[in-house]
């Protein structure tokens, strides 16, 4: 049985690992991750991985939080042993380096990079754009209709 933490667990992709990984008949959700988890959630959930570490005992951790949460999670996770499944974009592959040094041999981190349609079509553009003009911005939203009913 493979014991599963899910960091970023009360967001969007978060919620759906937690979903997949409890239909899961060889994976066991030993907890979730995120300062925003409700105390409903309906499994033990904690505001920082130190804090999960402390309490519970997983052999992996996946990460769908935000850039600027992802490297400190990291940073407790891989040096502790867990293994790391992170779909979180944001890290330079300098980076993702880096923080593979901190894990003991035999600890993996797997980093899955953003493949959505959205993803590639906005690297398409960006190729069309950049022989076009001398400085270009191309923007992906994921959660667009978040953005439209703020700008509505």
């Amino acid at each position: 049985m493979i014991k599963v933490a899910v960091c970023g667990c009360a967001g969007k992709m978060g919620s759906t690992v937690v979903k997949t990984v409890q239909a899961q008949p060889d994976m066991q959700l030993v907890c979730g991750i995120d300062p925003y988890a409700p105390s409903d959630i309906g499994f033990p959930a904690y505001p920082s991985i130190a804090e999960a570490l402390e309490n519970e005992d997983f052999d992996v951790l996946v990460d769908f939080t935000a850039p600027s949460v992802v490297e400190s999670t990291l940073r407790v996770a891989l040096p502790a042993g867990v293994d790391c499944v992170v779909g979180t974009t944001g890290l330079t592959e300098d980076k993702l380096s880096e923080l593979a040094l901190l894990a003991p041999e035999g600890t993996c981190l797997f980093h899955a990079p953003n493949f959505t349609t959205g993803a590639v079509l906005m690297m398409q553009f960006s190729k069309m754009a950049a022989a076009l003009f001398p400085e270009a911005e191309v923007l992906e939203f994921h959660h667009a209709s978040m953005y439209l009913r703020w700008m509505l």
